[in-house]
């Protein structure tokens, strides 16, 4: 898989509708536990309409922002390349 490690505890994201900018919460999305890249697909609970995951299981997602990240610009802030059209807070990312 690429993209965030699936163990990252109490990281949450955060994203305005049409907005493509991720604000994370105990995310250290440049120097810590996300090992996260330029490219790299991420899933944002809530923020698409996109399904993710099995259904009848946990974690499954009937309204998921799959995209990629177009920028890192600090631990706590992303630019992926499709905007949020939901918008969202306290969001788990994968």
């Amino acid at each position: 898989m690429t993209g965030v490690d699936e163990n990252v505890g109490d990281t949450t994201v955060a994203m305005a509708i049409n907005s493509t900018t991720v604000t994370g919460t105990n995310s250290e999305f440049l120097t810590g536990k996300h090992n996260l890249k330029v490219g790299d697909t991420i899933t944002i609970s809530g923020a698409g309409s996109s399904k993710s995951g099995v259904e009848g299981y946990e974690g499954y997602d009937e309204t998921a922002l799959v995209t990629t990240v177009q920028a890192i610009n600090s631990d706590t802030e992303l630019i992926v390349n499709h905007a949020a059209s939901q918008a969202v807070s306290g969001a788990k990312i994968s």
